[in-house]
């Protein structure tokens, strides 16, 4: 078991390109037989993802891609997730203090377990402080907020700056645009 999982933050201002962007990537793994779990609070996005009750058997073998919703046990059962990428959309919404010890046994985990992450956010403080040392890459849209705002917690602040400003001045010809920066 000699690989290293990925951790991805995708961050940028609403009308992007976050969701589509995450989706082109994991349809391109589901086509290369991994798996996908999307976990969402968005009835209106991932419209065409079938949903899974996580509390059932389904969890463990399940193929292609499915979707779930936030509830109390999320990380608690997402122990039983092996194998595949899991994607936190709009990642704020998944963190609070009773889960938040939870949630780092899952990113500590994940390379056994064999799980690639992807925490999607509209800027970098919502994105949760405990995604942040697992982090191997930020692919950065459009953002307002300054990279500073996670400073405490950001590795390479000045790249990841200079990307921003890089990425924000390209957005004014073409919203859609971005820059990955690896760990």
């Amino acid at each position: 078991m000699n690989r290293t999982p990925f951790l991805i933050l995708v961050i940028g201002t609403n009308g992007t390109g976050k969701t589509t962007f995450c989706n082109n990537l994991i349809m391109k793994k589901v086509e290369a037989g991994k798996r996908a779990l999307i976990v969402t609070n968005h009835i209106g996005e991932w419209t065409d993802i079938e949903n899974i009750d996580i509390r059932t058997r389904e969890l463990s073998n399940f193929n292609g891609i499915r979707k779930t919703h936030m509830n109390k046990d999320l990380f608690v059962e997402l122990k039983r997730y092996y194998n595949g990428i899991l994607l936190f959309d709009d990642a704020r919404r998944y963190v609070t203090t009773k889960i938040e010890t939870t949630l780092e046994d899952l990113l500590i985990s994940r390379r056994q377990q064999m799980v690639d992450i992807f925490a999607v956010a509209h800027s970098f403080s919502k994105i949760p402080r405990s995604f942040y040392p697992y982090a191997s890459h930020i692919v950065l849209f459009k953002t307002t907020e300054s990279v500073k705002t996670r400073s405490d917690v950001l590795f390479d602040i000045e790249r990841v700056t200079a990307m921003q400003e890089r990425v924000n001045e390209a957005a004014n010809n073409d919203i859609h645009s971005y820059e990955i920066l690896k760990f």
